[in-house]
């Protein structure tokens, strides 16, 4: 597993950690809220109600994703300690060196500066431990929040697909690609992030 930690002025301050069978029930609550499901690209990959089952089946599969080495989930902490929401390198393509980010948080945990700092830290991640050369990211049009997330980091709108999500009530959504290079990420201030040394990936 793998981790980073620091703080931000005027923001939250975020930790990443591997999620473990016994954070079931506090995902489960954090996850459980209409929103977030139809928020989640693609439309009806993110289940609500969203259960403890469903919690515990997402935890197992991160287990052996990460043992496998073909997708990384980590659990993100606020300063108290509190799971407040999970980020993930899923897509990992050896072949090009790129992968793909997804992210959500508890909806009491919006707004305060751990989206940004959370994202910060996968991407940071990707490129540091994964060695990739693009990172790139999927959101809907209208999910501005997460849109300016990207935005701030540092990743280019690279296009938009238009009406590729087909939402429950049967309306299409488009959805934006966004996408951060190498030579972007050396760039900006998140590069010099350092990563946690007791929580670096394990490559054995």
């Amino acid at each position: 597993m793998a981790g980073f930690m620091g703080t931000e002025r005027n923001g939250g301050v975020a930790s990443l950690r591997g999620l473990e069978i016994n954070d079931a029930e506090r995902l489960a609550h954090l996850a459980n809220y209409k929103e977030l499901a139809h928020n989640i690209a693609p439309v009806g990959s993110f289940p609500y109600p969203y259960t403890v089952e469903h919690a515990i089946g997402l935890i197992e599969y991160t287990i052996a994703a990460a043992t496998s080495g073909t997708a990384f989930h980590f659990g993100v902490q606020n300063e108290k300690g509190d799971l407040i929401g999970v980020v993930a390198i899923t897509k990992i393509d050896q072949n090009n060196n790129s992968c793909e980010i997804g992210y959500w948080l508890g909806k009491d945990y919006h707004g305060k500066g751990y989206g940004r700092y959370a994202v910060s830290l996968i991407v940071s991640f990707a490129f540091k431990e994964l060695k990739v050369h693009k990172v790139s990211a999927i959101s809907f049009k209208d999910n501005k929040p997460s849109i300016r997330i990207l935005e701030k980091i540092g990743f280019k709108r690279e296009g938009v697909l238009r009406e590729s999500a087909k939402s429950a009530d049967g309306k299409y959504s488009d959805e934006v690609i966004m996408s951060m290079l190498e030579k972007d990420f050396e760039k900006s201030k998140y590069s010099r992030m350092d990563l946690n040394s007791n929580l670096r990936l394990d490559r054995r």
